[in-house]
């Protein structure tokens, strides 16, 4: 959604589909962009990526980076106990509150009004005491007969405009050794 065209692997099935961190480059207007997919942190021991699989693949693409300029916490559905406990871990423990993070709502092509189901997010991720930057709830498959163009397309556009505007122009790092 985010690069424009279909790079990455996607699945509605019971297992993720993406194994390990994968980058993919795009432009948004004239500015380049890194997006790393990452391993899906709620399979458990059972899934594809075991959890523990999982955070070893993001502590380690944290350690080869030179920064992170954006988090984007990628959820489905409501917000459970795995969801704040993946939100402490990317917001709190790897990036220590210094990374601007949006919140994606993904799977939302149902919903009647998109802002409306944005505030009613807002308000459960406060709940939590989960803050992000944005929540955007949004249409991440254009359906059979492209029946959700329109809502993909503002979706799409939602979310690169959330990029822009919320990425660090000076990426956030630490020491290596911390």
């Amino acid at each position: 959604m985010i690069v424009g065209r279909d790079v990455a692997k996607v699945s509605s099935g019971l297992m993720g589909c993406t194994f390990e961190n994968q980058c993919y480059e795009t432009r948004i207007g004239d500015t380049p962009y890194c997006i790393y997919d990452t391993a899906g942190l709620n399979e458990g021991d059972r899934g594809r990526v075991p959890h523990w699989r999982a955070i070893q693949g993001l502590y380690t693409l944290i350690r080869q980076l030179d920064g992170v300029s954006l988090l984007i916490f990628c959820m489905r559905g409501r917000i459970r106990d795995n969801t704040y406990a993946n939100w402490l871990f990317f917001f709190d423990a790897i990036c220590g509150q210094k990374v601007p993070t949006i919140a994606v709502v993904t799977g939302c092509e149902h919903e009647e009004n998109l802002d409306a189901a944005e505030t009613q997010h807002r308000i459960a991720f406060k709940t939590y005491s989960m803050l992000p930057k944005e929540v955007a709830c949004l249409a991440t498959i254009l359906g059979k007969n492209n029946e959700y163009e329109e809502k993909y397309k503002r979706s799409q556009q939602r979310l690169r405009g959330l990029i822009v505007k919320y990425h660090r122009e000076k990426p956030w790092s630490k020491e290596k050794d911390q």
